[in-house]
């Protein structure tokens, strides 16, 4: 449905959003990238890449890509999302002290470096959820570094509400819809 679209000007300003930068690399090396599951990797960094765009639209991207460092551990994070990394991991591979990296990345983002990890998982195996039929819940588990797909699941259900079964149900009847055609806006439409 359009209540999920998101409109785009033709043309939108983000040079000061190291993240938007960040992202298209991740994308644009991903595609090219020859390793399995490359397409999955591009469909699950997309979506966050058209919340950002959508955040710059608003105004509120601005005061992100200030940070290189948290901006590092973002691209790490991003970069392996079938990877756990704790916060002395990340805290080398940044040269700052645990703690110092934890309050920087809080600050930075508004949550922590554990629930912000958790997030973007579940957040890049929701988008495959929506692309992906034939893929597997355990596949899906294991692509995002969940210990099986029960421990997905449940934590899926906890942040969205439904099972990851019962969302992409759902998501396949609302692409079914036919929406309204987006040119009569006269504006591009991401979703």
């Amino acid at each position: 449905s359009w209540e999920d679209a998101v409109a785009f000007p033709s043309i939108l300003h983000c040079r000061h959003n190291s993240r938007v930068k960040t992202l298209l690399k991740n994308i644009i090396y991903s595609f090219y990238a020859d390793a399995p599951h490359r397409e999955l990797k591009v469909a699950a960094l997309l979506p966050e890449l058209l919340v950002e765009l959508s955040a710059v639209q608003d105004g509120a991207g601005l005061s992100r890509g200030q940070d290189e460092i948290v901006d590092k551990v973002l691209y790490l994070i991003r970069l392996s999302p079938q990877k756990y990394f704790t916060t002395q991991e990340l805290a080398r591979e940044v040269f700052l002290g645990a703690s110092a990296l934890q309050e920087r990345f809080k600050k930075a983002t508004g949550t922590t470096l554990h629930q912000y990890q958790l997030d973007n998982k579940l957040s890049m195996a929701r988008a495959l959820l929506m692309t992906e039929e034939a893929i597997t819940l355990k596949k899906i588990a294991a692509l995002y570094g969940f210990c099986d797909e029960y421990h997905f699941s449940r934590l899926f259900k906890k942040k969205y509400g439904v099972s990851p079964s019962v969302f992409r149900e759902h998501a396949g009847r609302q692409e079914a819809m036919r929406p309204v055609n987006p040119a009569e806006a006269g504006q591009r439409i991401c979703w």
